[in-house]
């Protein structure tokens, strides 16, 4: 029956039995198997097949008196018990091991995306942790959406967890090294309260790495960069979009979310959208911000003195007969 458009489903009882993904092209269902020592578990698999209405009509005689089912929707129904064997060696330890053996070498740099990191040696910059995805592409386990990561600082005064961001605290100059570690587990995605929370441990392993001290010229660098972009001139550079003249404003300004030195000397000002974890200075909360407001016009990073002319936060120009001045920031 080349050519005939069909819709495949499948149900599975008990339902927690398999685990499965769908791609373009077809649905791949793996089994879950039971944990070494433990009985192998039997599921039934019901497999349905659903006909567009545009079959020959010999065919369509040929299903109905097989089925006897004269419906208007045809369908054919395959149904196959299944009994799966436990594992021969224990899932947890073989996972625990892998994890211990290919994580570190999947860790990078958190401000050079996709720079690998050597944590045999002292980290200077903040890491990023792989996602279940690229874990399962470098063979550590193979992953469906039953599953998640759960990351947790063993020593987070030297090292804090924000997702898959490990932010590093590195001593002052004159300080020893120190010593980080992050404990890294994929549970089973279990839901409390319909939110997806780390159920059953599947594996474990702790990252242990060294953070390197800052040296004095490191700080003085960076303070020096500071004083440069906040000059008057430098800002007016960041939010000047296509106007040429601060005291004679004609469209929209730009707002930055960083400010980056680049390679010739001078600056770039990327958006959130351009930038990809590149080091920089970043724009901060404006005093007085209020994430919870929900009034009136809000800002984060861009505050207008004049917000009837430019707008707050994406300093868009409201008024096209006024010449306003640029508006003013502090963060």
């Amino acid at each position: 029956m080349d050519g005939v458009a069909v819709r495949v489903g499948f149900s599975v009882n008990p339902s927690d039995a398999v685990t499965y993904e769908f791609t373009d092209s077809q649905i791949n269902i793996s089994p879950r198997r039971p944990s070494q020592g433990k009985p192998a578990t039997t599921f039934e698999l019901r497999m349905v097949t659903l006909f567009d209405e545009n079959l020959d009509p010999y065919t369509i005689s040929a299903m109905m008196s097989s089925s006897g089912d004269n419906v208007s929707t045809l369908q054919l129904q395959n149904a196959f018990r299944i009994t799966v064997k436990p594992e021969t060696e224990d899932a947890q330890n073989v996972l625990s091991q892998n994890l211990k053996d290919k994580l570190p070498g999947l860790v990078t740099n958190y401000y050079d995306y996709g720079a690998k990191v050597d944590l045999t040696k002292p980290v200077k910059d903040d890491l990023l942790i792989p996602s279940l995805q690229k874990m399962s592409d470098a063979g550590i386990f193979n992953y469906d959406y039953s599953q998640m990561q759960k990351l947790e600082s063993l020593t987070p005064d030297v090292a804090d967890v924000n997702g898959y961001h490990i932010t590093v605290y590195r001593p002052l100059p004159g300080q020893p090294a120190v010593e980080a570690k992050i404990k890294v587990q994929i549970c089973e995605r279990v839901k409390v309260n319909g939110k997806s929370t780390p159920g059953k441990v599947l594996g474990e392993t702790i990252l242990t790495f060294t953070i390197e001290p800052l040296t004095q010229k490191e700080i003085d660098d960076a303070k020096a960069l500071m004083t440069e972009v906040t000059q008057e001139e430098v800002y007016w550079q960041s939010i000047r979009g296509e106007n040429t003249d601060k005291n004679h404003i004609t469209t929209d300004l730009h707002p930055f979310y960083k400010i980056v030195k680049n390679d010739i000397g001078g600056y770039d000002y990327p958006t959130l959208g351009q930038v990809k974890n590149v080091e920089g200075i970043y724009t901060d909360d404006y005093p007085g911000y209020d994430p919870m407001a929900s009034y009136g016009e809000t800002y984060r990073t861009f505050y207008s003195s004049r917000r009837t002319i430019i707008k707050y936060e994406n300093l868009l120009r409201r008024s096209r007969n006024t010449t306003p001045k640029s508006p003013s920031r502090a963060g």
